[in-house]
């Protein structure tokens, strides 16, 4: 059986990365269950010169190493 996806999914969930990653980084708050993540901005100034998204920010683990 095939997976079924839709297409105007995929461009929302686009966008809504689009409009993430043109956030400055030290401009965001993150959260997680409702709670304020505390990110350390050492840990955001060293990221800011990996040529990566906000989005890997996340997904990469790298906004693990403030804890």
């Amino acid at each position: 059986m095939k997976t079924k996806i839709s297409i105007e999914d995929v461009y929302e969930i686009d966008e809504e990365m689009r409009e993430i990653n043109q956030i400055p980084l030290d401009e965001i708050e993150w959260t997680f269950n409702g709670e304020v993540v505390d990110v350390d901005s050492q840990i955001v100034s060293e990221f800011e010169f990996t040529g990566l998204t906000n989005m890997d920010f996340i997904l990469s683990g790298y906004c693990e190493k403030s804890s």
